[in-house]
């Protein structure tokens, strides 16, 4: 019960301040997204396209988990137990 009432504490100021930060409008101009296509095609020619989209996968996936990670491990040294 304790520590749901400090993660829903957590969560309303964190909300509150959320909405407080005006909505900003992302536009991806075309120009790049086929300049990308184009570099990952382009990629294709020296590399299978299929072995360098698992290693790109990989690659993302490996990045993301230690930034979760270590995101964890440096909440968990505040906590007093």
């Amino acid at each position: 019960m304790i520590t749901e009432a400090l993660l829903n504490l957590i969560y309303y100021g964190y909300s509150f301040f959320m909405n407080r930060i005006p909505d900003i409008d992302l536009t991806i101009p075309a120009d790049i997204v086929g300049g990308f296509i184009n570099i990952i095609t382009g990629i294709g020619y020296i590399f299978p396209l299929g072995d360098f989209l698992i290693i790109l996968t990989i690659f993302i996936l490996i990045t993301n988990f230690r930034i979760i990670y270590n995101t964890v491990r440096t909440i968990r040294s505040f906590l007093p137990f």
